[in-house]
């Protein structure tokens, strides 16, 4: 059997003086790109999610009028004003930052506190599918930790969820009870008011109006 030749590093074999951060945070787009892209979006009544890491990137795609940012990891009190004036949903990604970021994760549980202050909408979306799933709810937790009330964590969980898809333009209605909207229920052991441990426990689950789970056991 024969096998390939080792292939040296290449920032040894290419790259005499490597860049200390190799693959920097950049934006992809000029102010110009990202309101041609919001625009075109909007005239179709698509809502529009940007992905952004710095600073810039989000005060760029909050001008632009994007409807979510997510991630948003080191915005700071000016990018935050940005979001807040342009109505832009936050989407802060805390459960995979807790994993990526250590001890700098302590000042994106006071960016996510800050932005509650300002009355900045804020959606729970921990970027599943670069942890296990069914470890989401941690995002709610994170939350909590932060400092925002249980009440406003649950509304971010559900209603905020729904307003982050695009409410209307989604084509779907969901996140409270109410006529017209989806039957996506959960009931729980023990009020998550009193214990956040609680929102762990999952009883009953309901999607479509279709039962999937019942006394804790999967039906579906």
């Amino acid at each position: 059997m024969r096998f390939p030749p080792k292939v040296p590093h290449p920032y040894i074999s290419s790259v005499m003086f490597p860049p200390a951060v190799p693959n920097p945070d950049v934006v992809l787009y000029t102010q110009k790109e990202m309101d041609v892209l919001v625009e075109e979006s909007h005239n179709a009544l698509c809502p529009v999610v940007a992905h952004c890491a710095t600073n810039r990137a989000v005060k760029m795609a909050a001008e632009a009028g994007a409807d979510t940012i997510e991630h948003a990891f080191w915005c700071d009190q000016e990018t935050l004003t940005f979001v807040k004036k342009n109505n832009c949903i936050l989407v802060p990604t805390l459960a995979i930052s807790e994993r990526l970021y250590g001890d700098n994760f302590k000042y994106m549980l006071k960016k996510t506190l800050k932005a509650w202050e300002m009355d900045i909408v804020q959606a729970c979306g921990g970027d599943t599918g670069t942890f296990n799933h069914g470890e989401n709810i941690r995002e709610a937790e994170l939350f909590y930790e932060a400092g925002i009330p249980i009440e406003h964590v649950l509304r971010s969980l559900t209603y905020h969820g729904w307003l982050a898809c695009g409410d209307h333009r989604c084509g779907r209605k969901f996140g409270v009870l109410m006529k017209d909207f989806a039957a996506d229920l959960v009931a729980l052991d023990n009020d998550p008011r009193v214990d956040i441990k609680a929102l762990r426990n999952v009883d009953f689950v309901m999607k479509d109006g279709k039962v999937y789970k019942e006394n804790g056991v999967c039906v579906a």
